[in-house]
């Protein structure tokens, strides 16, 4: 068996006194040196207009995967991102675990692991239900008229049953039909009368939760166009005059353009107070007031807290002002003839 001896590489020492690979080294740096400003624009312009024909209706194939390959990466980073974070690891997992022993050995302490299940459960309820009626640009669930109207006007028609407000009504979920759901129990002279501000405390909770779900369901439309316009400033194409793309298309109604050009001047105005504004009222087109709001870099702070006081302001006046009716109805003994027409108002 013979070796052969490998091929010298030729090298020149340099002026500094190191050595320097053969030609394939310099073809490489005049390769390089070759490279204008101009070229690596023109270059990052074919890529941007690669990326602007990768859309449904152009390539739907290559779009879905490559929508589907970065849903699968984002869903690993945040299991893997939540699995590994400290306060999983040394405070979620430990209380999963002992909560687990305690439903295979019960013991003194079950009736209050039982009471910390129910305040989850009910909290996760009236929250993914405010969620669900505020995210999808509009296609949301309407749970306010599912569910939170009902619920308040079970409550009222309860209390004005049951003479007292010491009945359940908590527990008004799916999954869950206890026997005393809106049962009156036995009237004692300790039982808690139907006043306004008992009506008020019995169902403010649930229109509570239920607002803060609608809030963080409009966080979406804000987060999107906020990284959409960080990445064009990263990337050297943005323009801060530009209209969001979202809003970029016109409607063949004078008015409606009008309304968007008007909201996007008053956004950008206004700031936390034009939020505010536009989250006090029943407005079904506060999507595009998160999509303005991400566009023009609003600080995620400022749009949470002007749209949470803003939707729980609406929150509060509606129910301040559903018990003052019933307070005034159940005087005049016409709270259920009230009770029936508003269900039937929103059930249409």
């Amino acid at each position: 068996m013979t070796f052969s001896s490998p091929t010298p590489v030729a090298t020149k020492k340099t002026s500094s006194g190191s050595f320097n690979a053969g030609n394939g080294s310099n073809e490489c740096d005049d390769a390089i040196s070759g490279i204008t400003p101009q070229d690596i624009a023109d270059f990052d312009y074919k890529l941007k207009l690669k990326r602007e024909k990768i859309t449904l209706l152009q390539r739907p194939i290559k779009t879905i995967c490559l929508f589907s390959t970065g849903l699968c990466l984002v869903i690993t980073r945040a299991i893997k991102y939540c699995l590994l974070h400290p306060i999983s690891l040394y405070c979620l997992i430990p209380i999963i675990c002992l909560w687990r022993l305690q439903e295979d050995f019960p013991g003194p302490y079950t009736k209050v692991i039982n009471d910390i299940e129910f305040s989850i459960e009910f909290v996760v309820w009236w929250v993914g239900l405010g969620i669900l009626s505020s995210i999808g640009l509009g296609s949301g669930l309407q749970s306010g008229i599912l569910f939170l109207y009902p619920h308040i006007i079970k409550v009222c028609l309860a209390a004005q049953t049951c003479k007292t407000l010491d009945f359940e009504s908590n527990s008004n979920m799916w999954f869950r039909s206890p026997k005393n759901l809106f049962k009156c129990p036995i009237l004692t002279p300790e039982s808690s009368p139907v006043t306004f501000f008992g009506i008020w405390q019995k169902i403010i909770l649930v229109c509570f939760l239920q607002a803060v779900g609608t809030v963080i369901g409009e966080i979406p439309p804000y987060w999107m166009t906020r990284a959409a316009r960080l990445a064009a400033i990263q990337a050297g194409e943005d323009d801060s005059n530009e209209v969001p793309e979202e809003l970029e298309g016109k409607s063949t109604y004078s008015w409606i353009n009008k309304g968007k050009a008007w909201m996007i001047s008053f956004l950008n105005t206004h700031g936390f107070y034009g939020v505010l504004f536009m989250a006090s009222y029943p407005n079904i087109a506060f999507d595009l007031c998160g999509i303005c709001c991400g566009h023009f870099l609003m600080p995620f702070s400022t749009f949470f807290t002007a749209t949470f006081l803003g939707t729980h302001f609406f929150t509060h006046l509606y129910v301040l002002t559903y018990s003052l009716i019933y307070s005034l109805a159940r005087e005049s003994n016409n709270t259920q003839w009230i009770s029936i027409n508003y269900l039937r108002h929103f059930m249409h």
